[in-house]
């Protein structure tokens, strides 16, 4: 009998399998330390002492939104802490929303509750599609660069973030809270396009097309300082890296790889794969990042089962909209809108593409979604254990409690896994 839990939502399920081959392909082994609330404090005063305030009337910081995973409270309360003791100006705090649903409800779990009302910080709720943006040019690849205009004309420029692999910008983290965090839908749809480029995949930042149109943009912006945070398995604080824009997200992003790399040794039957919780399964949207690295163990014409609680169901709709359309894979991509590419629409676009080679399967404690996902290429689960149940008893399983935190890594040479540029994008 195995039995593997797995995040569910801010909870978790126990997966029971009977006489199946089962691996978990998980990170806590190597993502186990913490840092001490001491450590955290020492760093983020260092930080904060390098500051150059003199002559600034205000300093912006740019956050993720609820589709993240939450800034830890001992670094966001002492970086404010801080900037209210050292610096007499307006600190305003920017929630990257990109072009997520939101709530401005969320300030209540984004913010700390000491800091909330304080007549001296200030908190916007960036709108992409509202046009408060300032105009800053177009980067080589073309992308125009439309930013929150309030952040881009405060006098110092930082923004935190968690970095950790991305299915197509290489990592999160550094300049992408603000290049696309706070940018207008068309700097992201145009951005976003370079997901058709091979070259833009998990693990890899140089001569990745996407991420290096987002780092010119990031320059492009003049963003003055990041605060880079690798979490352990926990959501915890292991590490940060603080300092200029790009440098410090360099050194998170050498440090992370040690960390997340997953040798592909066999491919199987099943993969059975979870983004890790609350809140990177906190919508259907967010939770196919969960798919890529299952892709890369899953042998093809095997299945996958994305688990994912989906408490505010699709997220963005339009994607679900194409899906429910066309039904199958093949007719998405067939008459999938490259030219005038489109971000939203894109997530049906990675959706079926993996489905081109193997069986999709999607189980969520959202029975809404389960029965809008009927007779699509997206097979709903409404029993766990039925499913599991039904599984061969000499199939291959593996199983990610923590899929986005994994990088695939190809186990003949040692080097970042790129089998997906051939087999998920166009």
């Amino acid at each position: 009998m195995n039995k593997v839990i797995i995040p569910f939502g801010k909870s978790e399920l126990k997966i029971t399998l009977k006489n199946q081959i089962v691996d978990v392909i998980d990170t806590d082994k190597n993502r186990n330390i913490k840092l001490t609330d001491e450590e955290t404090i020492k760093i983020v005063d260092s930080f904060t002492r390098s500051l150059s305030l003199k002559d600034k009337n205000d300093v912006a910081i740019a956050i993720p939104d609820i589709s993240r995973p939450k800034i830890p409270e001992t670094i966001f309360c002492r970086l404010l802490e801080n900037l209210l003791k050292s610096f007499d100006g307006l600190i305003k705090i920017f929630v990257g929303t990109g072009l997520h649903n939101f709530s401005i409800s969320d300030k209540e779990l984004l913010i700390p509750k000491n800091y909330a009302n304080n007549k001296r910080i200030k908190v916007y709720f960036h709108d992409a599609r509202r046009g408060n943006n300032v105009f800053l040019g177009k980067t080589k690849r073309n992308t125009p660069i439309y930013i929150e205009k309030e952040y881009y004309l405060s006098d110092l420029k930082m923004s935190i973030g968690v970095v950790e692999p991305h299915q197509f910008a290489g990592f999160s983290g550094g300049a992408k809270g603000i290049a696309i965090g706070l940018a207008s839908d068309q700097t992201i749809s145009k951005n976003h396009k370079l997901i058709t480029d091979p070259r833009s995949r998990m693990g890899v930042i140089e001569n990745n097309p996407l991420r290096e149109d987002i780092e010119e943009a990031g320059l492009m912006i003049k963003i003055d300082y990041l605060i880079n945070i690798v979490m352990n398995a926990n959501n915890e604080p292991m590490q940060i890296f603080c300092g200029d824009n790009p440098d410090s997200f360099n050194e998170a992003v050498n440090y992370i790889k040690k960390l997340s790399g997953y040798p592909v040794k066999r491919k199987y039957d099943l993969a059975i794969t979870s983004p890790g919780g609350f809140p990177r399964d906190i919508d259907l949207y967010q939770a196919q990042k969960a798919l890529t690295p299952a892709l890369s163990f899953c042998k093809k014409g095997g299945s996958i089962l994305l688990v994912s609680e989906c408490s505010r169901g699709f997220g963005e709709t339009s994607y679900i909209d194409l899906i429910k359309k066309y039904k199958t894979a093949e007719k998405i991509i067939n008459n999938f809108d490259t030219e005038n590419f489109v971000v939203g629409p894109h997530k049906a676009l990675l959706f079926a593409k993996a489905a081109l080679s193997h069986n999709l399967y999607i189980f969520s404690s959202n029975i809404e979604l389960l029965s809008e996902l009927k007779s699509t290429f997206l097979t709903p689960v409404n029993d766990l254990q039925t499913f599991l149940n039904r599984i061969p008893t000499n199939a291959s399983v593996c199983i990610f409690p923590r899929a986005v935190q994994v990088l695939p890594v190809e186990s003949e040479n040692n080097i970042w896994f790129s089998r997906l540029k051939i087999s998920f994008w166009i």
